[in-house]
């Protein structure tokens, strides 16, 4: 979490790098503010694509993790189905139910452990930055805001898919409900 914090604040302060090239840099033609700030520019940035990958890597490996605990769960209830169970369920149900429905999980773990944790600190941080550069824009901004908010749902939410919410609950209710976990990573 804290390497995350770390991510958006050095995507945040680009903006304000930039600022001061243009104003101290380019305005007063002093080539050493240019060139120290782009430093300073290129370092974060490598710093920042270094704790993104290891962002993604980590998110990888849990939902793969996630997804082997939920499979394994799933095949282990399925072998104690009964014969009725068994003719009542279609094989090629059940084999969705291993595969596609827990490779659907897997990808909502995963952009979760992504975006999920990423887009409020995100948001968060935008506004601090955005009340500290112009606090007359900002005021206009912090008004636009919900309106842009209440758009984003009228015309945003009825278009997302939901079928992969459909499929994971689908899945846990076929198999007699929820599955307890007692690992997360391996």
């Amino acid at each position: 979490m804290l390497v995350l914090l770390i991510a958006v604040l050095i995507e945040l302060i680009q903006p304000r790098l930039i600022q001061r090239v243009i104003d101290e840099g380019i305005a007063q033609g002093d080539l050493t503010v240019i060139t120290v700030t782009v430093g300073i520019m290129i370092a974060l940035a490598i710093v920042e694509a270094g704790i993104t990958t290891a962002n993604t890597y980590i998110s990888v490996k849990v939902a793969q993790s996630f997804a082997h605990d939920v499979r394994s769960a799933a095949f282990r209830q399925i072998q104690k189905f009964s014969f009725g169970n068994l003719d009542k369920f279609q094989t090629g149900e059940l084999v969705v139910r291993l595969s596609s429905d827990v490779n659907i999980t897997q990808m909502i773990v995963m952009m979760l452990l992504r975006m999920f944790i990423r887009a409020p600190i995100m948001v968060v941080g935008s506004i601090v930055m955005m009340l500290t550069i112009n606090l007359e824009l900002a005021k206009i901004m912090l008004f636009l805001l919900p309106l842009t908010l209440i758009l984003a749902i009228i015309f945003v939410v009825p278009e997302l898919p939901l079928g992969p919410v459909l499929a994971a609950a689908s899945m846990f209710a076929a198999f007699g409900g929820y599955v307890k976990f007692k690992r997360i990573r391996k």
